[in-house]
């Protein structure tokens, strides 16, 4: 069974498949060792060894791979390197080809990532060899016990996300500089910006997402101001639409959620979040005389979170010089959904909406049900 099984994967028991599923699905979640424990990851190997005497981690990989049509990669190092330390030694696995297979496609993205740069017309300069250096320093030090990530090079996960989705992070970010390059004359502002993908996640996130939003409007010839002021404040940017004239502001959410004494997610208390977020954002450009469309990209929450946030913005009174909020199911202005504000205190043709729509190519977001996808 040892030689044909991986050839024909079905041929698990439905105990195997369920101990694999149970055990590497929890491995993926974010509260490891807490969530998982080592009974579970014992029944499983012990398990497979009798059906695969001389499993090893590349065969592992294999089975997992079968049963999920991806591998897990830092699941799987968790879990072998936590069977290491519960295991008899005769039944280790030896997770170095493992390891040493995942830093070679991580080097080799590396590599493309630093190729792509010499065909970018503004990022160029940006990423240096000293900047691709750190990021093979820390692809050497990854021991696979969670996924790969790195808060000071984020621009190389960003990279490596979008190659899985076949699209080229690199180039894309340059095109939206680009554009906005083309549209306007404030260069000096702009320039200083092209330094911010180098850095961390904090400054990285927000001007990312600030030239995927507003880039669109630049290459479509709606961008009127970049970075116009507004009182004490700048909005990202000024558009004009068939005369009408928005501002455009965006804003990266990265708050943690709150857990309360029942180990639950606290939906109200992370709604107030959101709210408070836009309520910010509507404060800071109260002095504008032009309607506000709001990109956000609130990341790692739950749809009845961002809902109820969005209902109480939506109801307040503080708000109403939002005409509509854009929530982006990434940084990368990427999955965009448009909640249409109702209590608007702007006028705002339709004929305007479907601009945009067309433009951004937004999907609408209904927040009545908070528990409807």
């Amino acid at each position: 069974m040892d030689n044909e099984a991986l050839k024909m994967p079905y041929l698990l028991n439905l105990r195997d498949k369920n101990n694999i599923k149970k055990v590497l699905e929890k491995a993926m979640g974010y509260e490891y060792p807490y969530n998982i424990n080592d009974e579970e990851i014992r029944n499983m190997l012990e398990n497979l060894f009798c059906d695969f005497p001389n499993l090893d981690v590349m065969k592992f990989q294999d089975i997992v791979k079968n049963e999920f049509n991806f591998i897990p990669s830092h699941a799987i190092a968790r879990v072998v390197n936590r069977w290491n330390q519960i295991s008899p030694t005769e039944q280790n696995i030896d997770i170095g080809p493992f390891l040493a297979s995942y830093k070679k496609h991580l080097y080799e993205i590396l590599s493309d990532f630093m190729s792509a740069l010499q065909s970018t017309n503004y990022l160029k300069n940006t990423f240096d060899a000293q900047w691709g250096n750190s990021v093979k320093s820390l692809i050497s030090s990854y021991n696979g016990n969670e996924a790969f990530e790195t808060d000071t090079h984020t621009a190389f996960i960003g990279f490596l996300q979008e190659a899985m989705d076949g699209g080229n992070f690199i180039e894309r970010l340059d095109e939206s500089f680009g554009a906005i390059w083309e549209a306007t004359t404030k260069r000096k502002t702009l320039r200083s910006k092209l330094r911010d993908p180098a850095r961390h996640l904090s400054t990285y996130l927000g001007t990312v997402f600030e030239i995927f939003t507003v880039a669109p409007c630049a290459s479509s010839g709606f961008l009127f101001e970049y970075e116009p002021k507004v009182g004490n404040n700048k909005a990202e940017a000024l558009i004009k639409i068939k005369k009408s004239s928005l501002l455009i502001e965006a804003t990266v959410m990265t708050a943690g959620r709150d857990i309360n004494f029942c180990g639950a997610i606290d939906i109200e208390k992370y709604s107030n979040k959101i709210y408070s977020k836009i309520e910010d954002k509507a404060k800071q450009l109260k002095k504008s005389n032009y309607p506000i469309i709001l990109f956000i990209a609130p990341l790692l929450i739950t749809p009845p979170e961002l809902k109820l946030g969005l209902q109480k913005a939506l109801h307040s009174a503080d708000c109403n010089n939002i005409a509509g909020i854009i929530v982006s199911g990434d940084y990368k202005a990427h999955c965009l959904k448009l909640v249409k504000n109702p209590s608007c205190k702007y006028p705002f043709e339709g004929s305007i909406w479907e601009s945009l729509v067309k433009l951004y190519n937004f999907k609408s977001l209904q927040v009545e049900n908070i528990y409807d996808d």
